[in-house]
């Protein structure tokens, strides 16, 4: 019970800094535009500068209170030095061919007619500057690693729950905080993925690490879109999509398998002997 109320103390305060901080920045919204309709306050609020950089500082906060504090640890755990670089580059392969499942899922034309088109239009119609892009793709991965693989999850594998079931939980609570069913699915499975690797590297680097480069791919993605346009109705390309997943899936796999090689299988506690004292031997005469 201690372990479970620790976490739950750790994520209550990492809740109050993030929403928190959200809350005051749509409250700086608000007092900068007094006279603006609901709606064009919605519209607004999200392509704030006062509002990304309010978000970005609160992440910086919760980073530096959780790693400063040391309620959250950047230790390396199973993961060998020797082999290290080795390890980087098979984690951003199995990182980016995740990214293009994730990615080749959602533009099949059965995944984006479960959704109405306007949910995919406020995607295309948002406005990215930079303090969004950096909250995007290194604040926010190291704040959502720090609240969902190392408290929640760490909490959950210390109170002896099964593997599976915690890293299932940690990534079921990542998908639902990412919002609407166009990323639910796409986050949770990633979330296992980070879940996985926390898991079985006892560390969180690798998927603070991972988190970066899958953000830092989605950062590219819009910039490229911002830049180059998009069409206005969407044409779907199923064969090309098709190919990208059939490419990705083994590579992901075959990346997985290379990784789990890559790590050492925690040793076993050792047993010490039991130790029988002896009778001093008679001196002799």
């Amino acid at each position: 019970m201690k372990e479970f109320w620790r976490m739950l103390r750790l994520l209550l305060l990492w809740g109050v800094i993030y929403y928190g901080t959200i809350f005051v920045g749509a409250i700086v919204v608000i007092v900068g535009n007094p006279n603006i309709s609901k709606e064009e306050y919605i519209e607004k609020l999200f392509d704030s500068p006062e509002f990304t950089v309010t978000a970005l500082l609160g992440a910086l906060l919760i980073i530096a209170i959780f790693f400063g504090k040391r309620y959250v640890t950047l230790s390396p755990g199973l993961i060998e030095r020797k082999s290290a670089r080795k390890f980087l580059g098979i984690l951003a392969l199995a990182t980016i061919s995740y990214f293009f499942i994730d990615g080749s899922i959602m533009d099949l034309p059965f995944y984006h007619n479960l959704f109405p088109e306007e949910d995919w239009q406020k995607y295309e119609d948002m406005k990215f500057d930079f303090f969004s892009l950096l909250n995007l793709s290194f604040a926010g991965p190291v704040t959502e690693e720090i609240a969902f693989r190392g408290v929640l999850l760490g909490g959950l594998l210390r109170m002896r729950c099964r593997p599976w079931l915690a890293i299932l939980i940690s990534a079921l609570a990542f998908g639902a905080v990412h919002g609407d069913g166009l990323k639910m699915l796409g986050c949770t499975g990633f979330g296992i993925l980070c879940g996985w690797l926390f898991w079985r590297t006892r560390s969180l680097l690798p998927s603070i690490v991972a988190h970066i480069i899958n953000n830092c791919f989605c950062a590219i993605a819009i910039v490229s879109e911002k830049i180059f346009g998009s069409s206005e109705e969407y044409e779907p390309t199923p064969t090309i999509d098709v190919i990208l997943i059939l490419v990705s899936v083994p590579i992901l796999y075959y990346s997985l398998r290379y990784l789990n090689r890559l790590i050492p299988r925690e040793p076993a506690p050792q047993v010490a002997e039991p130790v029988t004292e002896t009778a001093p031997k008679p001196a002799e005469e």
